[in-house]
């Protein structure tokens, strides 16, 4: 690579990085420069809660590249508390913003997303202060009421990929985030162009990647609570091979519009993958470790994205749902349980629609829990089927919906729910297809030929209990290519005499034999 075309990828990172860059390639002159092989990785899982998941990028944009030695560092933010899971159980919890990154991330970080230190709120049932609350209430009206949005904005992609991702799983449970699973498409969608990027905004619901872009960034901010009450944080990261440059232009993109972190390592290595590990615990709190313990790289991994969801609410004002044993009708016959119950006499609501009856259960922190019971003779699949129905669950759209006021007496069975789904089948049916092949245009992340994707998975894990809601979700969205052509062009015509050999299994040969006279074929 030309000096002054590194420099021109790179403008604005440290001189260091780049004169340490120039002396290490210079030193190379002397050796092949190997081409892009693009091979297969293992990857197996991603995103849990509520993802991901998808991912997503930045542009390759040239072949051998400096070490990790020369990158950045980047401090932790917040505190100095080691990182724990928020507990399920009670209050208060550690805030996000109060924990420190692992360490093994400021080895490896290019750019470090930072997320915003929330004013604590006040007012859950035990203690309110009046100044406290004044500061949240004018940080609201400052930092999160001007991205209001709504599910109408993104209707479309809500209900369709709900009905898919969630039924005909034949009695398994199921769990879909449909916010993470958003931005890890959006995502996707900034490293693709021509028809790969049009199928992905017609999925999501853009007239273009601008629009995408704007909408994601109100996401992101809109839905972001780390205030004491409840915890919502949608992360994103890029795994990027360190033996290539990488187009600053969307990094920075992807740093400003969907607050992604930025890692480049030794593919392959355990520290690499040490450090992966800590960022998706970290962002997933700990909910994903099965997951997360099977993500492994390959020496010839170019990129790997991530988008992962946390969310912690307990239940409004503190309270503690009372427990109590009962029978769950599964479909594949009757089961034990804890049913968690509660009781609103002078405020219960409730919503019937034509195929299913419907409460909901307030959380801290605008949080709410819907409870959709299909009606009697109704499956869970034909009511993903109902076009009320599902608008009225991921949307909130009641029309025909009735509501009337009754003294609620609620029952709902405790669980912990942990899936991964793959989602590459879904997305084709949903009209996603070329980014899957290597007819894909990828052309907004490298300008090499053959990038496709291999795979999109999300992992997530819901968990209700007495105290309240927890999840966590990840999207993976792993990136791959077909093998470069060699620049040797050969024709191969076999018209003089040739030798001829048969195998079979294991290389044994059947036959073997000299033409010297090519007979053809007798009918």
């Amino acid at each position: 690579m030309k000096r002054e075309t590194f420099n021109e990828a790179l403008n604005g990172l440290d001189q260091a990085l780049i004169d340490e860059h120039i002396r290490e390639r210079e030193a190379l002159t002397a050796k092949p420069v190997r081409k892009t092989v693009w091979k297969r990785a293992a990857v197996i899982a991603a995103c849990a809660a509520l993802i991901a998941v998808c991912a997503v990028a930045a542009v390759v944009i040239a072949k051998q590249a400096s070490g990790a030695s020369g990158l950045p560092t980047v401090a932790p933010y917040g505190g100095a508390s080691e990182l724990e899971p928020s507990p399920v159980a009670g209050q208060p919890f550690n805030r996000f913003c109060e924990l420190t990154l692992p360490s093994s991330l400021a080895d490896c970080a290019l750019r470090q997303a930072e997320f915003p230190v929330m004013p604590k709120q006040s007012g859950d049932g035990r203690e309110y202060d009046k100044e406290k609350a004044d500061a949240y209430f004018a940080y609201r009206q400052e930092n999160i009421m001007p991205y209001a949005i709504t599910p109408g904005e993104m209707a479309d992609f809500l209900t369709s990929s709900a009905s898919l991702f969630l039924a005909g799983r034949d009695g398994e449970n199921r769990v879909f985030a449909p916010l993470n699973a958003y931005m890890g498409l959006a995502m996707l969608a900034e490293t693709t162009d021509g028809t790969t990027r049009a199928q992905l905004l017609d999925l999501l619901g853009a007239d273009s990647i601008e629009t995408l872009r704007a909408r994601a960034d109100r996401v992101w901010r809109y839905t972001y609570r780390d205030d004491g009450l409840s915890i919502h944080i949608l992360a994103s990261s890029l795994w990027l091979n360190r033996n290539f440059t990488y187009n600053k232009q969307a990094l920075d993109i992807l740093r400003d519009s969907y607050q992604a972190s930025v890692y480049a390592g030794e593919m392959g290595s355990e520290a690499c993958d040490a450090a992966m590990h800590d960022w998706l615990n970290h962002y997933t709190g700990g909910l994903l470790e099965s997951y997360v313990d099977g993500i492994r790289t390959n020496p010839d991994d170019v990129l790997h994205l991530f988008s992962t969801t946390y969310f912690h609410a307990n239940w409004e004002s503190g309270e503690v749902l009372e427990t109590m044993p009962g029978v769950f009708h599964a479909a594949g016959g009757d089961m034990d349980c804890t049913m968690l119950t509660f009781s609103e006499i002078f405020m219960g609501e409730v919503w019937e629609g034509r195929r299913f009856t419907a409460v909901r259960k307030y959380l801290d922190g605008y949080n709410t829990v819907w409870l959709i019971l299909p009606k009697k003779g109704v499956t869970v699949d034909e009511l993903l089927a109902d076009e009320q129905a599902v608008r009225f669950a991921m949307l909130g759209e009641a029309d025909g919906v009735k509501n009337r006021r009754v003294q609620l007496h609620a029952a709902f069975p405790a669980f912990d729910m942990s899936v991964k789904t793959d989602m590459k089948a879904g997305l084709t049916a949903l009209g996603v297809t070329e980014c899957f092949t290597p007819a894909g245009d990828f052309s907004a992340l490298t300008e090499d030929a053959g990038m496709y994707v291999e795979e999109i998975t999300q992992s997530t894990r819901l968990i209700v209990n007495k105290e309240g809601v927890t999840g966590g979700a990840m999207i993976q969205v792993f990136y791959v290519g077909a093998p470069m052509p060699p620049k040797e062009i050969l024709y191969f015509t076999c018209d003089r005499p040739f030798l001829c050999v048969v195998t079979t299994q294991g290389g044994l040969p059947v036959f073997a034999g000299v033409v010297n006279r090519p007979e053809a074929p007798q009918d």
